[in-house]
Parts: structure tokens; sequence; C-alpha cells
């Protein structure tokens, strides 16, 4: 393997925050921050309401359907990074008709960042008792054509999650 592309591979990592380059010690994995998880949240805050604004009005029920199909494969027993999987799976259905490739490129990049934290988080505390059913509102109201109520449960659910994970964070921090 060459250095170079290891080497680029290891920029990309330091530019997204999941690493670090210490003087005296190389590149090492940044370690969790309150701060850093803020300001994660506060931009999928931003983005994710935006995206399935723009995305609504291009989605087919076909899409919906999908969506759906992906969360009636998540079971309560799935691990917490299958459970992340499915969940960025099915907001990226979501936001897939949006047209915004810059936007979605960066809510890639959020979830790989977010990730880091709701896995323990999740392992630790647990997911959402009402996971699956949050999930199904915003695709009814997506198939009603009530884009604020979509967005609006998009922000709530991020807002919840954020909550427990602080919670988590604050816990681990002591």
């Amino acid at each position: 393997m060459k250095a170079v592309p290891v080497r680029e591979a290891l920029k990309r990592l330091t530019a997204e925050g999941l690493l670090i380059n210490e003087r005296n010690k190389g590149v090492v994995v940044a370690p969790l921050s309150i701060d850093d998880f803020v300001e994660i949240t506060d931009l999928r805050l931003m983005l994710e309401p935006y995206l399935i604004r723009c995305s609504a009005p291009n989605l087919t029920d076909a899409d919906l359907d999908v969506a759906e199909q992906m969360l009636a494969l998540s079971e309560p027993e799935d691990s917490p990074a299958s459970h992340a999987k499915e969940h960025w799976e099915f907001h990226r259905m979501l936001y897939s008709r949006a047209q915004r490739p810059r936007a979605q490129a960066q809510i890639d990049i959020l979830y790989v960042s977010i990730n880091r934290y709701l896995l323990p988080a999740w392992t630790s505390v647990g997911l959402s008792t009402h996971w699956d059913d949050s999930h199904l509102q915003i695709t009814k109201a997506l198939r009603k054509g009530n884009v604020d109520l979509a967005a609006q449960l998009i922000s709530e659910q991020i807002k919840e999650t954020a909550d427990r994970v602080m919670t988590f964070l604050e816990r681990s921090a002591h």
C-alpha cells in the first residue's frame, strides 16, 4: 500500500474531526467531546429539515414505501450498529430526492461523526422506546403532504436523541 492514500485518508479523517494530530504523538482518535456533539447536532438541526423540505415534493409513494420497509426490517434485538445503519438508510431515503448534493454530502459526514456518540449511548441507555413509531410519523406526514410537520418531527427526533446522548456524555464525564 502506498503512503499517499493513507496520508490522504488521515488528512480527511482529521478534517472531519475524527482524528487529531498531536505534537510528538502523531495522529490519534479524537476524544468524545460535548462541544463537538453539540456542534454536530446544531448542524443536523439546520440541514435535515432543509433537506426534507427540498426532497418532499419529489418523493413518490414508492420512495415512502421503501423507507417504511426499512423500518419494518429493524428488530428490537438488533445491535446499536445495525440500528444506526438502518436509521441512516431511512433518512437517506427521505432526503434522496432533495437534489442538493452538497447538503447531502455534509449530512453524510455528520452521520459518520455522530455515530461515535450514538453507538456508545445507545449501548448504555438504549434506543428511544418509540423509535420506529416516531419515524413512521414522518412518512405519514409526507404522505399527507404536510412537509412542515415532517420537518418538525425530524427536528424533534434530533433534539430527543441529543438529550439522551448528552445525559450519557455527562454521566461518562464523571
